[in-house]
């Protein structure tokens, strides 16, 4: 209790305020990053009531498609059921629902927490705000207060996960010897159905604790290294949904990092992980009842940055061109390795971690009216055929081809696609389908048609001028050209260059000390190109 009571008092130290107002301030909000279509999800928030304040009101902002089903708040010794309301006010999202503490007076200058239970939404992102104020001002729509949660289908890329029941454990024995990179990274999607407290313990080959990550009584991520800590942001963790944890620590520095789904919740020196090379680590299913739930563990002898982790965590597989995997278990099968131990009730079953196929890669040649698409298909097992689709605004996208996988272990495809339009640019993109039904586009990839230009006429300076001003252009490819001056009306002025010239950059002087002040165009032809540009005399 000591230890929930001191986590309070820091993240009340440490806490930046997000938004509130002169009375109550609301110092962090957290929620799931990834919801599973149909569940419900937590949105907790960390507030401070100042003295001679006995209620609290709250207005949450939400997309239509998401609903609110209930309110608790919790302090030390304290917990009570809010009221919640649609409220009738304008928001920049589609409804407001106005929630109502009651007296509170008991809890004068305590730090509250407020979780709210939401349902999920039937679209791909559901939106919301919460404030202590009724309306969202222009400047907290631009901050970026409004928050996204995620909400996927279950998909067959994920296969299946391992469940550890009540009282189950799994260790897992890993050797950093024979690798280049002094940093290991552990990485791995976790679900807990029941008050579980811890998530992760790492110890040494002794079995001396080194380090672990646990979950306080108030439902907020913890480590006992927090407090050497040089950043610590403290982050409720919604365990009725899955949730992505990074581990990256460095034997020689000591240094370690700990991520929940992409946030940094702890950075600092672990002393006693230097010069460690073998460790083991232990998920352990400690809640009365429920079950924990792990898929796509990885352990990584990693030289990359993490964020090139925390990009692919919802993919099986990824490449790392500095690192090597020590060692990674999907759980689709019971092969776990001779490092891995498991003791109590467990079993293999059907995964609904967030994770999908990776979208396939495509490249595109041009050969005159003729188009060359080539892709590679990152996930061979899951998909079933593939759509060719083009457009030439990135807008409408019209169907070229459809292309069956007939062969699972074919990971490159191509096709040609001839176009007889106008349009210099189109954008290919391809569908891939799998074996759910689910799908996947490729990122759209650009290719222009037109004729390349060979100069480029750049403004004049000074513009205005009086009496000179010079005329620059940038010839890519050597031909003949004609570089003339014409009035407003198109009688000609002047006759700057008339002749070839070579690659490279080239000036013309105007001057206009005769003429008048008023507006004169400069006009560069070569061929069928012409450029012209508007310049300014003025006296």
């Amino acid at each position: 209790m000591r230890n929930v009571v001191y986590i309070l008092f820091l993240s009340f130290v440490l806490s930046i305020n997000i938004y509130g107002n002169d009375r109550i301030n609301i110092n962090s909000i957290s929620s799931p990053q990834f919801v599973l279509r149909g569940e419900n999800f937590t949105v907790s928030l960390k507030l401070t009531l100042p003295s001679e304040t006995t209620s609290l009101e709250l207005y949450l902002h939400i997309s239509s498609s998401g609903s609110l089903k209930s309110v608790d708040l919790k302090s030390q010794n304290f917990q009570k059921q809010m009221r919640f309301y649609r409220a009738d006010t304008e928001s920049l999202l589609d409804k407001v629902y106005k929630i109502d503490s009651g007296d509170l007076s008991s809890l004068e200058g305590k730090i509250i927490q407020v979780n709210l239970q939401l349902t999920s939404s039937r679209d791909e992102t559901l939106q919301y705000f919460i404030s202590t104020q009724k309306d969202i001002s222009e400047e907290e729509r631009l901050s970026g207060q409004i928050k996204n949660v995620k909400i996927y289908k279950e998909s067959s890329a994920a296969g299946k996960s391992l469940e550890l029941r009540s009282g189950s454990q799994m260790k897992l024995d890993f050797s950093s010897d024979g690798h280049e990179s002094p940093t290991a990274l552990i990485e791995f999607w976790s679900l807990s159905k029941g008050n579980r407290s811890e998530v992760i313990n790492i110890f040494d080959e002794n079995q001396n604790e080194l380090t672990k990550i646990s979950i306080s009584d108030f439902g907020y991520l913890t480590t006992p290294n927090f407090f050497d800590a040089e950043f610590f942001k403290e982050i409720f963790i919604d365990r009725s949904n899955w949730n992505y944890f990074l581990i990256k620590f460095n034997t020689n520095s000591g240094k370690v990092k700990f991520y929940l789904n992409n946030l940094l919740f702890h950075e600092g020196i672990l002393r006693s992980i230097v010069k460690q090379s073998e460790f083991v680590i232990e998920f352990n299913n400690n809640s009365r009842e429920g079950s924990l739930y792990i898929d796509r563990l990885k352990i990584w002898s990693f030289g990359n940055n993490e964020r090139l982790a925390l990009s692919n965590k919802n993919f099986n597989r990824y490449s790392a061109d500095s690192s090597s995997i020590i060692y990674e278990n999907n759980f689709d099968n019971d092969s776990f390795g001779e490092e891995i131990k498991i003791s109590g009730d467990y079993k293999l079953v059907r995964s609904s971690a967030p994770i999908f196929s990776k979208a396939p890669i495509l490249t595109v040649s041009l050969f005159g009216q003729s188009y060359q698409l080539n892709w590679q298909v990152n996930d061979l097992a899951h998909a079933k055929g593939f759509i060719v689709e083009k457009s030439y605004d990135l807008k409408q996208f019209e169907f070229v081809s459809s292309i069956r996988v007939t062969e699972k272990r074919k990971a490159s495809y191509s096709t040609t696609d001839y176009d007889y339009t106008d349009n210099q640019i189109i954008y290919y993109r391809v569908k891939q389908i799998n074996e759910d039904d689910s799908f996947i586009y490729s990122d759209a990839a650009k290719v222009g048609r037109g004729r390349t230009k060979h100069f480029t006429l750049e403004q004049n300076y000074p513009n205005p001028f009086n009496p000179i001003t010079t005329i620059s252009v940038d010839v890519q490819r050597a031909d003949e050209f004609a570089v003339l001056v014409y009035d407003i009306v198109g009688k000609e002025i002047a006759v700057l260059h008339q002749g070839p010239l070579g690659m490279g950059k080239h000036h013309f002087n105007f001057d206009g000390s005769n003429l008048p002040s008023g507006i004169y165009l400069c006009e560069i032809k070569s061929g069928d190109e012409l450029e012209v540009m508007k310049m300014i005399l003025a006296k």
